[in-house]
């Protein structure tokens, strides 16, 4: 895979995104909120693992080459409403768009584990590569 392609991949995923959060605006707010049978809790859990989990990954392949990144788990643990996700995940594109633009197409190739995270992977003899990390981004 090239940079380009991934650039093609999060053009639609944020694309998807947008259509979600559009439809996700005509929900009652208290059902955004109310617990269901979801891997989040609720509508507006599940939109926070997706933002949080975007942002946890560009923030920890950036770890291996800037220092200009601080955490996202806190900030968006402050999400209390929809209408705060909107913004936020806007901004969290920008900063992954801005990471993508810094990548050439060999560095997708370079080995990258996040600590504990890929331990059986590397174990097996298959590390996990950038290029794998950001596939796992544009399939949550």
């Amino acid at each position: 895979m090239r940079v380009s392609d991934f650039k093609t991949l999060f053009a639609y995923n944020y694309w998807a995104r947008d259509k979600i959060l559009t439809a996700a605006s005509q929900i009652p707010p208290s059902q955004l909120t109310t617990p269901a049978n979801l891997s989040h809790e609720t509508i507006l859990g599940v939109l926070k693992h997706i933002i949080e989990t975007e942002c946890g990954y560009r923030w920890g392949l950036q770890q291996s080459s800037s220092q200009e990144v601080v955490p996202c788990k806190k900030a968006f643990e402050m999400i209390e409403e929809f209408e705060d996700l909107p913004a936020i995940w806007r901004e969290e594109q920008a900063n992954m768009l801005a990471y993508l633009d810094r990548l050439e197409d060999r560095d997708l190739d370079a080995e990258f584990s996040f600590p504990n995270h890929d331990a059986q992977r590397e174990v097996e003899g298959d590390p996990t590569r950038v290029w794998h990390h950001l596939l796992q981004v544009v399939n949550l």
